[in-house]
């Protein structure tokens, strides 16, 4: 897959088969919400990805990868290709930002 979240995700809804208000509705969320994903207007959190991720069955490095590039969405840049994340902690040691 491409490293762009948008082209990633419009990728997966290609596969899927599905329209944006269907993609939003298996996800959990508005189809505003993934509207303005989709063309930029929203940057995807954290909970938009994870909430992606279980409505689609990805695993640990699928996971990893839809993070990753989620995170290069916000201009930051995640080091270790499969980063732990510690229990407690919001912030990653393997997550810096992109100047």
């Amino acid at each position: 897959m491409a490293d762009d979240f948008r082209v990633m995700l419009a990728e997966l809804q290609q596969l899927a088969g599905q329209s944006q208000v269907e993609m939003a509705t298996a996800i959990g969320v508005s189809p505003q919400f993934y509207h303005d994903i989709m063309h930029g207007r929203r940057l995807p959190s954290v909970a938009f990805v994870d909430k992606l991720c279980v409505a689609f069955g990805r695993g640990p490095k699928g996971r990893a990868e839809w993070h990753r590039a989620a995170a290069r969405e916000h201009g930051w840049e995640i080091d270790d290709p499969e980063p732990v994340r510690r229990v407690g902690s919001r912030r990653s040691p393997f997550i810096r930002r992109v100047s």
